[in-house]
């Protein structure tokens, strides 16, 4: 048992019968959790998800604090087809850490109601 919500494992393309506590590969990875890394002065998050909305959204958001308030990225996201399920996702902070001291991200997965 690795913790991770079945949600999740279900988003991000995981095996829910394996230990799936590895980040997807960057540029190449089909699977895994999201990616999160700084590229000069942005935070990058690269994560997998559903090709199809109706299920849930998976959405990176970017905060000034752990607690505080998370929003999206103005700017645009880079996508890749994987396969008819899924497609892995890389977008950058909007805001850089030359303005901002402290910057954090996540990736929100909401599921949509039937």
């Amino acid at each position: 048992d690795d913790t991770i919500p079945l949600i999740h494992e279900y988003a991000f393309n995981l095996d829910p019968t394996r230990n799936g506590l590895q980040a997807v590969e960057p540029e190449y990875g089909v699977s895994g959790l999201p990616s999160i890394r700084a590229e000069g002065e942005r935070l990058v998050v690269e994560f997998i998800r559903r090709t199809s909305r109706a299920e849930m959204t998976a959405k990176a958001v970017f905060g000034n604090t752990l607690t505080g308030e998370f929003t999206e990225s103005t700017e645009p996201e880079s996508v890749t087809p994987i396969d008819d399920y899924y497609e892995r996702v890389v977008i950058a902070d909007s805001v850089s850490t030359a303005t901002a001291s402290h910057r954090f991200a996540k990736v929100v997965i909401e599921p949509k109601s039937p």
